[in-house]
């Protein structure tokens, strides 16, 4: 027996036993890597050592990315006093990414660039320089937040809000099944979104064939003041839902006022606990 996709790809029976142990909310990602890399050879028939092939080749594209990346690194030999991380989910194809975050990075540098938070930095700092004396800037780009921005200086989490679309809901139960926060319930007249438990993941949105859950609104939280060491505390959330630009005049605001206000050697997380009302 062979499984035929919307797509007419022929599934085999074992490659479609492996597609579905992987997780629901990346199956339909994975699918289509699998159908990408067969139709790249010109064929159009998928086997389970196909499936196995794809899932290498994600593999390696991941490590190959990071090896790239931490050369850039090595390569360069200026002193910065920054540290810049955005997740890379959209570009590698990630199903949970919900933007590029790599634009809102580049912004960002250039902001701690144009503030000369480097020179800054060299310049209130006495003895040896320590991993703790960077700003840390992390950039999720979804709710999952692997780049955790909870810890840093500052944390941007990009979010999808969901909203009742115009679809007929066919109680097909994806959504159900997306959710992992528990968030929707299904009715007679469809889908209930409980705002209190939604974090805003924009999965039920993805998963919905007949548009009866659709993507309202995009925008990042922005948390400020994290960080880890002998008294570790959460970033607090300062905005809820805004732009790429204001997050950078939040971002502008707070680092005006810790230039001009801090106290020596007081490290950015501290002083923003003095100084949240700036925003």
């Amino acid at each position: 027996m062979k499984i035929f996709s919307k797509k007419e790809y022929i599934w085999e029976e074992e490659a479609n036993a492996l597609l579905k142990k992987v997780p629901f909310f990346v199956r339909r990602f994975a699918q289509a890597k699998v159908e990408e890399l067969v139709q790249s050879q010109g064929r159009f028939d998928i086997r389970a050592e196909d499936v196995e092939r794809a899932r290498r080749a994600f593999l390696r594209d991941i490590e190959q990315q990071e090896k790239s990346e931490k050369k850039d690194s090595e390569d360069s030999s200026r002193l910065i006093l920054y540290q810049v991380e955005a997740c890379k989910g959209k570009v590698l194809g990630c199903p949970f990414g919900l933007v590029d975050t790599q634009w809102l990075a580049q912004r960002v540098i250039a902001l701690l660039e144009e503030l000369q938070i480097t020179e800054f930095l060299l310049k209130r700092t006495d003895g040896l320089l320590l991993p703790h004396h960077k700003i840390k800037v992390a950039i999720a780009g979804c709710p999952n937040s692997c780049t955790q921005p909870q810890i840093k200086d500052f944390g941007m989490i990009a979010q999808a809000i969901p909203k009742r679309g115009r679809g007929d809901c066919t109680n097909c139960g994806l959504c159900l099944e997306s959710c992992q926060e528990e968030a929707i319930t299904l009715d007679q007249e469809g889908p209930l979104i409980h705002r209190q438990r939604c974090i805003n993941c924009g999965l039920c949105a993805w998963a919905c064939p007949e548009g009866a859950i659709i993507q309202e609104q995009e925008g990042y939280r922005l948390l400020v003041g994290g960080r880890l060491g002998r008294h570790p505390r959460l970033a607090q959330e300062v905005l809820s839902l805004v732009s790429d630009e204001e997050v950078i005049k939040a971002i502008k605001g707070f680092l005006d006022n810790f230039k001009s206000s801090a106290k020596p050697q007081e490290k950015f997380s501290h002083f923003s606990e003095r100084f949240s009302h700036f925003l």
